[in-house]
């Protein structure tokens, strides 16, 4: 079975709703201070080296995925520029939202049909499979 990306993702969404609280409390005008500029590298990391591979691996497709790519990139250069500010990773984590939702339905649909895929290939015995049969005419 493959492995869950639930668990990744969440973490992952976890991490950058808690970075767009921390921009709240700054402000839109505000350049980044050293602890939160951390904290959104480590964010990234954490997408590229955690949830984008657990997404690969239950085949999330490349047309939701790429766009995310793009997002998780746009939030490192911001976040590493010489006088980051609070507006323009407001901006990418806003975006990043927008996408979540397809991503998360596309997550569903793959582990459904991955669940369907398994129930059908279990071994009934021939009065399990009348029963099946009945049932589905």
């Amino acid at each position: 079975m493959a492995v869950l990306p639930t668990e990744s993702w969440d973490r992952l969404w976890d991490r950058l709703e808690s970075l767009a609280t921390a921009l709240e409390r700054l402000g839109s005008n505000a350049i980044l201070a050293s602890g939160v500029r951390q904290e959104s590298r480590l964010v990234t990391q954490s997408y590229f080296r955690e949830a984008r591979p657990a997404l690969l691996s239950v085949r999330v497709p490349a047309h939701l995925i790429e766009p995310f790519d793009g997002l998780m990139q746009d939030l490192l250069r911001a976040t590493n520029g010489k006088l980051p500010k609070v507006r323009q990773l407001t901006k990418v984590l806003s975006a990043s939202a927008d996408l979540r939702t397809d991503i998360e339905v596309s997550i569903n649909q793959v582990l459904g049909e991955e669940a369907l895929r398994r129930a059908e290939r279990t071994d009934y015995s021939p009065t399990e499979q009348k029963i099946i049969y009945t049932l589905s005419v």
